[in-house]
């Protein structure tokens, strides 16, 4: 007896309820497939509110039930769909039609498209994002005065702005101590200026790039009455750098001297946010081949007169081996996009000065030498775009640079060159100048571009490219672009090689095992030539190397280490040829 109650009761709870929807066989394409067996009531009500609801979504506004009719435990349902809804026209109602275009809202946008909730909330999206950019976070959009003709609708935008908010000054709390002036101006958040939300939502990634300043929590705003003030969290972070780089490697010498080790270094020096405004004083200074040297220095003023224009000073000496020094010169004009892209035009001057001259050889030739002493003047233009999400370690985001100029460049004479004379067959006495092309065109292109792609929450994949071009009638030695390096080619003695043209492509892998550390495997490869006078035709090559690197936070500064093998010309891999490079970036 027990056995037949239990039975009759699960029978009686797994009853079905069904639902058959009536329709033409075109509408019910439209219509799409649904549910049509049901536990409860409830359950097939929902799917019966939810045809409707998904042709409203189509733009079918008139879609509804002509009867429903319910027999026991099943449900008929008869559905007209009807006319699809177009838009005939949008109209601004208190809003100006310059309003829309800014907002990027077009005729094309709406016109003869189909009537939805999903393109109408788009629309008050796209007002909203625009009021809340330009000193308005509380308007409110809506949609009046809605008229049906036919199958189209007309309506009309209205926006109630509310309260105009503009930004007070930046609270900053913590130990960082920056100037208003500078802040405002990086971070686009400028006292008196209407109020962006845009602005305010990447306040903290530009934080987390400053190399001076160090976001402990995320930034707050406060509305006070018709103001809107940042409150920054952000302590000091030591910045100042004094980085230092050893390299050995084998010396490149012949007989005794062929095992001997070279010692290359580099000394860097850098002071960040001088007088809390982000000015930033550079001086590097390296040994990359015996008996040369060379020193670099940089001069950065941003944000001048509290505008977004900034200056750019650099003063370059290098010493190469006993045969010439060159002196450069560059003063630029830098535009500075909110955060850490920026545009820059400049004007650069490079002057070479022989130290030595091979007297004999230029009688015995009678001609000019490869290495001559010369001036260049160039007008350039560069631009830097930067998405990273962290400039100190990232894991995603691009950095691209760009930089041309053209100028010319003139032989200067040399006066232990200039005194030697030939005669010709009419007898009439001349120098090498005389018949040389002092003067000629010159052109430059430089670039760099890396981008980085996350590979699960501690790893990083990065491909990078660097390349520089060099084009003239006639190219020089103490012209000639070097590289190979810690810096670019890792696996080759620092600035070994020689070019007037080359391309480089790295690829690395990377796991970030702290904010500021990572161990890496890497890949850099480069074509290259080499095109300049002493050359008697072309040269070519394809360098490569591999190796394993890493970045160690040490909490005073960061420790660099990276063993690489190098691969040229027809040389095989030699574990004795390896090169080893140490860093070490100080801060205080």
């Amino acid at each position: 007896m027990l056995l037949i109650v239990a039975a009759f009761s699960l029978t009686a709870n797994a009853q079905s309820y069904r639902l058959s929807i009536l329709t033409s066989a075109e509408d019910s394409i439209k219509v799409g497939i649904y549910k049509k067996r049901f536990n409860t009531p409830s359950d097939r009500q929902q799917v019966l509110n939810g045809v409707i609801e998904n042709l409203f979504s189509q733009s079918y506004l008139s879609a509804g039930y002509d009867s429903i009719a319910v027999q026991d435990t099943f449900m008929t349902a008869a559905l007209h769909v009807g006319e699809q809804y177009k838009w005939a026209a949008i109209r601004p109602g208190n809003i100006r039609q310059e309003t829309l275009q800014e907002a990027g809202l077009r005729e094309t946008y709406w016109f003869n498209k189909p009537v939805s909730n999903k393109g109408l909330l788009q629309m008050y999206n796209m007002l909203l994002d625009y009021y809340e950019n330009n000193g308005y976070p509380f308007a409110e959009i809506s949609l009046d005065s809605v008229e049906f003709s036919g199958n189209t609708v007309t309506g009309y935008l209205n926006a109630t702005l509310n309260k105009l908010i503009v930004f007070d000054t930046i609270q900053i709390k913590g130990s960082a101590r920056l100037k208003q002036s500078y802040i405002q101006q990086y971070l686009g958040i400028k006292a008196g200026a209407p109020y962006s939300e845009a602005a305010y939502r990447k306040a903290d990634q530009k934080l987390r790039n400053l190399p001076f300043a160090t976001p402990v929590k995320s930034t707050d705003i406060l509305f006070i009455t018709d103001k809107a003030r940042p409150v920054l969290y952000i302590n000091e972070r030591k910045s100042d750098q004094v980085n230092g780089i050893i390299g050995l490697a084998p010396g490149g010498g012949t007989g005794p001297n062929a095992s001997k080790l070279l010692l290359t270094g580099e000394f860097k020096i850098k002071l960040n946010n001088l007088f809390r405004s982000g000015k930033v004083f550079e001086l590097n200074w390296r040994s990359f081949k015996a008996r040369s040297q060379e020193l670099k220095t940089n001069l950065q003023l941003p944000y001048l007169f509290h505008t977004q224009i900034g200056t750019d000073f650099r003063f370059d000496l290098l010493k190469y081996d006993t045969l010439y020094t060159t002196v450069g010169r560059q003063f630029g004009l830098q535009y500075q996009f909110n955060g850490l892209s920026s545009v820059k035009v400049y004007y650069n001057v490079n002057s070479t000065s022989l130290i030595t001259v091979d007297t004999l050889s230029l009688r015995f030739n009678k001609a000019l030498p490869s290495t001559n002493s010369t001036i260049s003047k160039n007008y350039g233009i560069s631009g830097t775009l930067n998405t990273l999400d962290y400039i100190f370690n990232p894991r995603k985001g691009y950095q691209v640079t760009l930089d041309v100029s053209a100028g010319n460049r003139r032989v200067r004479r040399d006066p232990r060159i200039n005194d030697i004379e030939f005669t010709d067959g009419s007898g009439h006495a001349f120098n090498l100048y005389d018949s040389s092309e002092l003067k000629t065109a010159q052109y430059r292109l430089k670039y760099n571009a890396e981008k980085f792609f996350p590979v699960g929450k501690t790893s990083a994949f990065r491909i990078a490219s660097a390349g520089e071009h060099l084009e003239s009638k006639q190219i020089y030695f103490n012209e000639v672009l070097r590289f190979g390096g810690f810096s670019t080619l890792r696996g080759f003695n620092e600035q070994s090689i020689f070019a007037t043209s080359y391309s480089l492509l790295i690829v690395e892998y990377r796991y970030l095992f702290a904010q500021n550390s990572f161990i890496q495997v890497f890949w850099n490869g480069a074509y290259y030539e080499d095109r300049n006078i002493q050359r008697a035709s072309i040269i070519h090559d394809t360098p490569w190397g591999f190796g394993v690197g890493a970045n160690l936070d040490t909490g005073a500064g960061i420790l660099s280490i990276a063993y690489a093998l190098g691969k040229e010309k027809s040389n095989n891999f030699d574990l004795r040829t390896g090169k080893i490079h140490f860093g070490l970036s100080s801060y205080f």
